[in-house]
């Protein structure tokens, strides 16, 4: 909480704890509010359904809602929403980065799960694309429907790592961390459909590797013009960290144009940037890194565009 004076000091309180077992634990990516205050996100295990690395954490994940309390001084109070299954027909491994589209419904991306047969999947599937909402008939309760399940291999990604982003029309965007034609990654966007009851369409918008970087592992962001901004944690022509930009090509025409707009070299510079780019009112870019000079210290960097 902020201070109540000038100059004081801001007060941390622990508003809860995860309990694991049919309960999350090991909360990843970033939270969500809605317009009553009430604060959504996600845990990479727990639950109490699905088997998700057994040998060193339980269950597949869980979509979680904290609402705060009604009185001064009360408790936040948590609802696990849902809790992934794994296998076919369902996601394992949210990674956290919701976001609610103008009718209430959430939606987000899981690192596993999905078709099992997919490329190099080890049988924990290729991650999924999900939305939640609350039931017609019970607000209580939340529903869950997948929109897609990555496949990997030449002409799919595979392993979403971060969560979306969405424009006024409806589509989402983000990265995987594999698939494509050299297994480093890819850009995808998904469309809704025309009409209700037919399936969402996934487009792939680029595929890594080479100079263009590998293991883009963070959400996009949208800038001026409808550029998308990300960041990839390897390759490049420095073998190190790349930011990109994709650019639709105009108002009509689906194609985008990809670009490096940094390509940091080795040495004294950012590596392994592990978190969204925000940009401020002139058009530059922040970011943070987790490796500066080689060494696990990190540092903060901004691009002049």
């Amino acid at each position: 909480m902020p201070p109540s004076k000038l100059g004081g000091t801001w007060t941390k309180s622990t508003i809860y704890s995860f309990q694991g077992g049919s309960d999350g634990y090991l909360p990843t990516g970033t939270l969500t509010f809605d317009k009553s205050g009430n604060l959504y996100g996600a845990t990479e295990y727990g639950g109490g359904l699905g088997s998700c690395n057994p040998d060193f954490y339980q269950y597949c994940g869980t979509v979680f809602e904290l609402s705060p309390p009604r009185v001064k001084g009360g408790v936040w109070t948590e609802q696990v929403l849902y809790s992934f299954k794994g296998g076919t027909g369902d996601g394992a491994n949210p990674n956290g980065g919701l976001i609610f589209d103008t009718a209430g419904a959430l939606y987000g991306t899981t690192y596993f799960g999905g078709a099992q047969a997919c490329d190099g999947s080890a049988g924990n599937g290729c991650g999924v694309i999900f939305c939640l909402k609350p039931s017609e008939t019970n607000p209580e309760l939340w529903l869950e429907a997948v929109l897609y399940e990555f496949k990997a291999g030449d002409n799919d990604g595979g392993g979403p790592a971060a969560g979306l982003v969405t424009d006024s029309k409806g589509n989402f965007y983000g990265t995987t961390s594999g698939g494509g034609f050299s297994g480093s990654g890819t850009i995808f966007a998904l469309a809704p459909p025309h009409k209700i009851g037919q399936p969402w369409t996934e487009t792939i918008l680029w595929t890594f590797g080479g100079w263009s970087g590998s293991l883009p592992m963070t959400s996009l962001v949208f800038g001026s013009k409808g550029v998308l901004y990300g960041t990839t944690q390897g390759a490049g022509n420095y073998l190190s960290v790349t930011v990109f930009q994709l650019v639709p090509e105009n108002g009509n025409n689906p194609a985008w144009t990809f670009s490096v707009v940094c390509d940091f070299p080795a040495g004294n510079q950012v590596s392994w940037p592990d978190g969204q780019l925000a940009s401020d009112t002139a058009g530059n870019l922040y970011g943070t890194s987790q490796i500066f000079n080689h060494h696990n210290s990190g540092a903060v960097f901004k691009l002049r565009l």
